[in-house]
């Protein structure tokens, strides 16, 4: 285009070049003031996600798409004076898949820059991004060298102003923030230089009116970190989590330790809030050294909890976990990995009660159980997250011994536990047959199982009851994602009376079979009325358990065999 030159005035009513690849409009006009000769210079362009890495932008990488700019700089024609810039875009077109509050979709959301070039190498860059985020920042930098915060503040209310002390400084409230999502960034994994916050980052004082975390909910939170020596000291404050954490600057290259009197990881995030926009990604989670005074996870109370986390080249393996209360004392050790057929999840754990009845109520599980102690080992493992939809893929093994309790029927199928044990229904069936003998319950000197985990059903086939008043072994499949029973029982009574068998339950081969290997496991035969042996099915909120003949069961069973 054309550029007029008169002295010190420069001119231009149309530039037309070329900046970031794209084409730019340029209009140059004079301004004459007592002490200079400026030129106004007027710029209108466009600019895409990619540029932004060409500009320095930290995590340049989550940003896409095409927005337009306009860009007003004043210039000192004759010497003098400042370079002054302001640029302003409506981001309409862009997508910022930055954390909270600084998201944005391709709606319209609006920017204002303003720019001062300042001796001595230094720079002030004022930002204020709608609706209320606001920075003030002074900048500086050596030959050849990128610019470097100085000093500066952002803050969410607005009105940013330059502190007197180096470094940057955050201050404000957040509405929502997932604290995974801020902690990554400084942990990038794509190739773009990593964002060195500790040599900025002074100190983080915010308030959270939602504060999200591996998956969590936390609600309202108070958050404040500053930089030491060597790491992030950060103290939270909230009702569900509340305690200190060093915190590395290079998350993957050390661990986290956390100190912590309150943790309560009891609400999930769900579909409907973003739960799944940005999933958890284990090769993210860093290392950690973790002791909590008071640790919830769902609706379990796990009381004082240790565990000891280190970062694989797959993900995350909990190399010890420890948790304990005054009934329960837990075990084991657990891993989230990425393996070459996608993620898995691995849960190796004891469990060991001192008091069985107040170990379940910690547990939520079997209110429907009373006794003195117990033990449960488990060596699980499914395709996926640690998350609440395992159950249907999960595979394994589970043992179980209990001693010197009482099952009482009073919570057909409360989940869980219960849910492997429809023995526990049993007492509601034999108080019908034989109700001055079960009527109070079934009480055991010992409860012992071990169950195979496949795909989301577990399948036993020495379940054993052992008791003052009877004798009970099960055999058969509870369905865990499908929460259903298909299993058959034999109860011998041995206080030297009889059992009542009603008439025949067509059950099929696989009934008839059950019961044989029953009057095997007893050692004695099909027509002892000291056993009665019962068909469970149905689901765990309400099983279905009817008597079956067991001579025309197993006879059923040997004409469809042969057949």
């Amino acid at each position: 285009g054309s550029l007029r030159i008169d002295d010190k005035l420069i001119t231009a009513e149309r530039l037309d070049a070329h900046f970031l690849d794209y084409p730019v409009r340029i209009k140059i006009e004079p301004q004459l003031t007592p002490n200079r000769t400026l030129a106004v210079i007027s710029v209108d362009g466009q600019i895409d996600g990619d540029d932004f890495a060409r500009l320095g932008v930290p995590q340049a990488s989550l940003a896409s798409g095409t927005t337009t700019y306009q860009a007003n700089a004043i210039v000192a024609t004759g010497g003098g004076g400042n370079f002054l810039l302001r640029v302003e875009s409506d981001l309409e077109g862009l997508i910022l898949d930055w954390p909270e509050p600084l998201r944005k979709s391709a709606e319209g959301r609006s920017l204002l820059v303003y720019l001062e070039l300042l001796p001595e190498s230094l720079m002030d860059l004022m930002i204020e991004y709608e609706p209320s985020v606001s920075a003030a920042l002074r900048l500086t930098h050596e030959s050849g060298e990128a610019w470097q915060i100085l000093t500066g503040m952002v803050t969410t209310d607005g009105g940013a102003t330059l502190p007197d002390e180096p470094g940057l400084v955050v201050r404000g409230y957040l509405p929502r923030a997932d604290l995974g999502e801020w902690l990554s960034l400084s942990d990038s994994d794509d190739g773009e230089p990593e964002v060195e916050l500790h040599t900025m980052l002074r100190e983080v004082d915010v308030s959270i009116g939602r504060g999200q975390a591996v998956g969590f909910e936390f609600g309202a939170l108070g958050l404040n970190m500053r930089r030491s020596a060597e790491e992030w000291l950060l103290v939270v404050t909230g009702e569900a989590i509340e305690g200190t954490m060093e915190i590395p600057y290079r998350l993957n290259e050390s661990t986290v330790t956390a100190d912590m009197q309150r943790l309560w990881l009891t609400e999930k995030i769900s579909v409907e809030d973003g739960g799944n926009l940005h999933p958890v990604d284990p090769r993210n989670i860093p290392g950690a050294d973790i002791t909590v005074a008071d640790f919830k996870l769902t609706d379990m109370r796990l009381g004082k909890a240790i565990a000891s986390a280190r970062r694989s080249i797959g993900g995350i393996v909990v190399e010890h976990l420890e948790f304990e209360t005054q009934s329960l004392k837990g075990k084991g050790n657990a891993s989230w990995l990425y393996l070459e057929n996608g993620e898995e999840t691995q849960l190796d754990l004891v469990l060991e009660s001192n008091d069985l009845s107040a170990a379940l109520e910690d547990l939520n599980m079997m209110r429907s159980m009373r006794g003195k102690k117990g033990n449960v080992s488990l060596q699980v493992y499914w395709p996926g997250a640690p998350n609440d939809d395992f159950l249907a893929v999960v595979s394994g093994n589970i043992s179980m011994d209990f001693r010197n309790g009482e099952l009482r029927d009073l919570e057909p199928g409360a989940g869980k536990l219960l849910g492997l044990l429809s023995i526990t229904a049993l007492p509601r069936r034999l108080a019908l047959d034989f109700s001055d003998v079960f009527a109070s319950g079934l009480s055991f000197d010992r409860l012992s199982g071990d169950y195979v985990l496949r795909d989301g059903d577990a399948f036993t086939n020495n379940l054993t009851l052992d008791g003052p008043t009877a004798k009970a072994v099960l055999v058969g499949r509870s369905g865990l994602a499908t929460r259903d029973y298909d299993q058959t029982a034999v109860v011998s009574a041995s206080i030297g009376n009889t059992l009542p068998v009603a008439g025949a339950l067509a059950g099929g081969p696989a009934v008839g079979a059950a019961v044989w290997l029953l009057s095997k496991m007893f050692q004695k035969p099909l027509d002892d009325l000291s056993q009665g042996y019962y068909r469970i099915t149905g689901s765990w909120d309400d099983p279905l358990i009817e008597p079956v003949k067991a001579e025309s069961e197993v006879a059923d069973a040997s004409v469809s065999e042969s057949g």
